[in-house]
């Protein structure tokens, strides 16, 4: 239960305190034919050695939710560990429109456990840029 309440607390704060659609600066770090993926490199934060930002995916197949609902992008706020290389996702939204505009969908909720990006995936590849980006001048 406290869990649940202090991840209501996080999101609620995110939500508050940082609106990436205010200030972004996407920064395309991977395409492919149906998805292009961007971080907003203004969003970068480095608080108690974690890395966070956000991270959007921009869908050029049209995707349907359960309610059958089409979406067209989606934000999710991550903290990422540059030293261990794994990444939290913390909270994010699903989309009517792209570049995380129109409608909100869905909120998403997840699971609080760190993942580790495999090999060549948008994952990776957005943490390194990520890591890199803010380790440039650090």
């Amino acid at each position: 239960m406290k869990n649940v309440y202090m991840k209501k607390i996080i999101s609620l704060m995110i939500l508050i305190n940082i609106n990436p659609l205010m200030s972004a600066n996407w920064d395309l770090v991977s395409f492919n034919d149906e998805t292009d993926n961007f971080i907003d490199t203004d969003s970068i934060k480095n608080s108690g050695g974690y890395i966070y930002y956000w991270r959007l995916a921009d869908y050029k197949v049209l995707r349907e939710y359960s309610d059958s609902r089409v979406y067209k992008s989606s934000m999710i706020y991550y903290k990422g560990d540059c030293n261990v290389f794994r990444e939290l996702p913390l909270s994010g939204n699903i989309y009517s429109e792209n570049m995380g505009k129109g409608e909100i969908l869905h909120s998403l909720d997840f699971e609080e456990k760190w993942q580790y990006p495999p090999p060549d995936s948008v994952s990776e590849i957005a943490l390194e840029v990520v890591c890199k980006y803010f380790f440039k001048d650090n």
